[in-house]
This record gives structure tokens, sequence and C-alpha cells, in this order.
């Protein structure tokens, strides 16, 4: 698994201080270390790199839940250039020096650059060959008895530094914890991952976006993310007004492809008509629209349309024109799910609603 241990400076802080170079070919106990791979490496490592390193590795949640570390050897730094490459081999599962009986159960290579192509570090277990381009910063941790190596580098030049552990459950339970780790992981995530609210449409005086999004949003900001689609005579007052938020996007009008795609994805729908008389008996039609997605609606409306909604629509919740607090504790009512509608829209369909329209103008001509 990759994961990033070290920020930029501190990958630059651990460049800065590479030692002396000796050709990697030297260091193997084979006779044939030319075959087996062609590279730099150095063990000239200052005690700072090392310490920064190991407490980077003991202080990563992944490392410390999964591998549950109970010691930590930064071996080396190692250099590929054009052509270089370390073929498949498993190391030696004994710590350096030889008179150590500490065995190790992990190999692990931090990357160092990024800017070189070809190397991939390669791994071989029980399903078969599995290749990782390891950026700069980024930890790969393996167990150590699997066969590993570096393909050879076609451009620029790949830089690391490799090292070993030890832990301090089975392979076994590692494993078992790592499923348990991901599956945390993937429930946090999905907690806290913010939920996005859509407004496509006029962006007017009557739609009063101005009066609402801008503190909405301003509240709301570390659970919901706003997209707002369309154009009209309030934008720039809007634009403005949004010009510090983080969470709140302005998009053209789009096309039909397009905005049904945005319906698609957004998890909420968001639709609001300011507090004005003439609004009193208006029923937008974009209501209809929204229902038809099956997804959460979320309308600040008064008079006919607020009734309508709380009567007809499933899970659609209104609130009053322009109060952002309102909006909050309203939202908080939807459930995030896709509803039905099947029901309503085949009611309110056009032609349904053109052959009630039709009849009752007959029946009103004709008495």
């Amino acid at each position: 698994m990759l994961l990033q241990l070290l920020q930029e400076n501190e990958v630059q802080y651990c460049l800065d201080n590479w030692g002396t170079k000796e050709d990697g070919a030297k260091t193997q106990p084979r006779n044939d270390g030319e075959k087996l791979k062609q590279n730099t490496e150095s063990p000239d490592m200052t005690p700072e790199v090392r310490q920064l390193i190991t407490t980077r590795l003991y202080n990563n949640i992944y490392v410390d839940s999964v591998i549950c570390p109970n010691k930590i050897s930064v071996n080396f730094y190692n250099e590929y250039k054009k052509d270089g490459f370390y073929n498949k081999h498993i190391d030696l599962f004994r710590a350096s020096p030889k008179s150590s009986n500490v065995y190790f159960d992990y190999g692990f290579s931090l990357g160092l650059t990024d800017d070189y192509e070809g190397g991939e570090f390669v791994l071989e277990n029980e399903i078969g060959e599995i290749s990782y381009t390891v950026g700069k910063g980024q930890l790969l941790v393996f167990p150590i008895i699997y066969a590993h190596g570096v393909k050879p580098i076609t451009k620029g030049t790949r830089k690391a530094i490799i090292g070993w552990m030890s832990s301090n459950v089975s392979y076994e339970q590692s494993y078992i914890l790592k499923n348990l780790f991901e599956i945390n992981a993937k429930f946090v995530k999905e907690k806290d991952e913010s939920k996005s609210i859509l407004y496509a449409g006029n962006i007017g005086e009557g739609q009063g976006l101005h009066t609402i999004i801008p503190d909405f949003a301003k509240i709301a900001e570390k659970e919901y993310t706003f997209k707002v689609i369309g154009d009209g005579g309030r934008i720039q007052q809007l634009s403005k007004l949004l010009k510090d938020s983080k969470n709140v996007k302005l998009f053209p009008p789009v096309s039909r492809k397009e905005l049904i795609n945005n319906y698609r994805d957004a998890d909420i729908l968001f639709l609001h008509l300011n507090d004005y008389d003439a609004f009193e008996k208006v029923l937008p039609s974009k209501i209809f629209e929204y229902a038809a997605t099956g997804k959460p609606i979320l309308a600040g409306v008064t008079g006919y349309a607020a009734k309508f909604i709380q009567e007809k629509i499933e899970n659609a919740v209104v609130f009053h024109p322009g109060d952002h607090f309102a909006a909050v504790n309203a939202i908080k009512r939807l459930r995030i799910v896709h509803t039905d509608r099947k029901a309503f829209v085949n009611k309110y369909a056009r032609y349904k609603i053109m052959e009630l329209m039709s009849a009752s103008i007959y029946n009103i001509v004709r008495n």
C-alpha cells in the first residue's frame, strides 16, 4: 500500500543529507552482483535523517494500526539512473549487523523523487506481479517474504530510502488489521465527506440567491458544498458576495445533457424564491423537474409552493426564504437517498396537466 509519509521540505532535507555513494552491485555477497542490480547506494545517513523517518513511521496511523512495529531500521539511500534496475530478490530476514538477533517482517521503500520514468517497484505475491510507482515522499510497505525489485529506468533519476520493520503481530493478524483499518477509513471518509447542494436556473431578483446562499454556505461550510449553475440580473452581486467563499462555485448555463448529469451527481437540489406577494400563488416548474430526479429537495419558498411541496413531494423540506438558519435546520430533516416519486411524476406529467386544464376550460365554457 502507498502512503504519503513525508512533506516536500522533509524530502528535500533527506536529499540534502545524502552521503557518499558506492556501487550497489558491490554491496552484494554474490559474485554476479552486476547482473542482479545496477544502482548506487549510500548507508552514510545522518542520525537526524534516520530519526525523522523513524518518527514519521511510528506516528503514521496506518503503520501503527496495521504493521504494529516494534523495531524500525532505516538502512540506506539508493539511486537509479537511466537503465538502472534491481532484479527481483528476497531480502535477508536478519538485521545488520549480522550479530543482531532481530528479524524483520516488512520492507519499505520511501520515494524521494518523482521526475523519472520507468523504475516501477515490483512485488510478486500469491496473486502474481504487482507494479507501483513510488512518488516523492510516498512510502511502500511490503511483507519481506515477497520477491521484489525495481524495473529499468527509462528517463530521469529515481532516488529512495530503504528500510525494514519488525512487527508485534503475525502476517495473518496484520491482514485482519489491514481489512479493519480500510473498513474504518472508508466509514470515516463517508461520514466526513461533505454533501453537495445544486441550484440550477435563473439568478435574478426573484430567486434571491444573493440573500441566502452566501450566509447559508458560510455556516454550512464544514458539511456542504454548493454548485450554482445559471445566469441572470443578480449574478454579479452574488459573485461579489461569494468572493471569499471556499465551498461555493458558480457556473454558466449548461446544455440539457450536462444539466441532467449535474442533477445525478448532486446530493441535494436547491430551490429559492424571495418572499414577495407576487410569488404567493406561484408554483415554479422547477419543482416538477427536481422531483422527477428522485433527489432530496431543499426549498426556500412560501405560499402555495410551500404548501404543495410539503403535501405532495416526499423527502422535500421547506424553509422561509432568506433565513439561512432555518435552511440549516431544514436540511437536517432530509434523507440523503434516492426517493421513488413515480406516482407524483405520472400524476403531474405535462400531458396530464394539459388534459385537466382542457377539461376545466371545457366545463367553464359549457356552463
